[in-house]
Parts: structure tokens; sequence; C-alpha cells
């Protein structure tokens, strides 16, 4: 497990940054962005209708996922947890055990957002692709940065030997958004099912 109480990037040591192929490279990121993991993010994206950023616990696995929001200012999001297993989406409160599960929803905003705009730019061609080696509160990283024709923008930092994502930094048209890892890990190759099921949950759905 990779553990980032706070993420502080060092630039001794850097390698000057080179040109690379967009194509190669984008699917080497796209491959670890969809690596199966356990990641606790910090999302900042000013652009969202929110006072500040959230921290959300994520579990992900091919098409199945988990979020559960730790911590927002946004008193409405606090305990939100979204479950798709597959087959199915739920929401619900993991903090009001006595609210029934609400089935059918497409998205819990604004982590889904976040996480569908990476990988909406991931499937999108780029025009220039570039590395630099650097590091990560001591540990060695590549940063690949990629530019679109649209001029959009996204910035990746993956761990040199583990290629699991540590940061990813995306500007679309004209915002910014920034993710950290404050945890992250590879889930073993038959999570539980329980992590992407709602059969504990005491209510019925809505």
């Amino acid at each position: 497990m990779l553990l980032f109480g706070a993420l502080i990037f060092v630039s001794v040591g850097c390698v000057r940054s080179q040109s690379i192929e967009p194509e190669l490279v984008q699917t080497r990121l796209a491959q670890a962005w969809m690596t199966p993991q356990h990641t606790i993010w910090d999302i900042d994206w000013p652009a969202i209708p929110l006072s500040g950023p959230l921290t959300v616990e994520t579990w992900r696995a091919g098409s199945r996922y988990r979020y559960e929001i730790l911590e927002t200012t946004a008193p409405a999001l606090a305990g939100q947890t979204f479950v798709f297993d597959g087959q199915q989406r739920w929401l619900y409160n993991r903090f009001e055990p006595n609210t029934s599960l609400t089935s059918g929803v497409t998205a819990l905003s604004p982590v889904s957002d976040a996480f569908d705009t990476i990988t909406d730019l991931l499937e999108t061609p780029s025009q220039t692709a570039s590395e630099t080696v650097t590091h990560i509160n001591g540990e060695p990283a590549q940063k690949i940065a990629l530019i679109f024709p649209d001029g959009d923008s996204l910035a990746v930092w993956l761990h040199l030997e583990t290629k699991l994502v540590l940061q990813a930094q995306f500007i679309v048209d004209g915002q910014h958004g920034l993710l950290t890892a404050r945890q992250v890990e590879v889930l073993p190759d038959d999570p539980s099912s329980l992590l992407f099921s709602v059969k504990e949950w005491p209510e019925n759905v809505k």
C-alpha cells in the first residue's frame, strides 16, 4: 500500500521533459487509470459548486466501482455512497441507515464528473505528449503531459514501480481540476463482491 499524507512535488533530480508518441502513452495511461484499485482521492475542482475540495474513497474493478465521500464542505454530500455492480447503480447515505436506497441514478456529482473527465480525455486523441521523471514525497514518479487540439490538457503522475496514478491534473474548457491520491493500492484479482453490493442495506429500494 502506498500512503501519502501530503503529496509534495520535489523538483530535485528531475529529468528534462522529452516528447513521446501520444497514442502509445495514452494507451499506457488508460491501463494505469483502469487498474483495479482502492484509492482515497482529494478532488479540488474550483468550477464545481462547492466551497472547497472533497475527499472520496474509491474501489474500482473493471466496470464495477464504489465511491464513498469522506470529507466535504457540502453537508448534502457527507456520507453519500455510490455503488455500481456492473449492471445496476445505487445511491445511499451510509450515515443515515433509516433511509432507503435509490436505484437508477447515473452519477454522484462531482466525483463521477471528475473521473469521467479524465477517462474522456484519455479516450481523446492528443496532439502532443511529453514525459518527465520527477519525485513525489521522495518516491520516483513519471509525469506524463498530454495536450489536445482544442487546448485542453491532462497531466498524470505515475509511480515508477507500481505504475499507479498518484495525481492527475486537467484543464477542460478553461476549468482546472486536480485529483491527488492520499492512499492507493492494487485490489486483488478477485475482490470481494460485497464491495460492489448493497445487500447489507436494511431498507427497500425506492
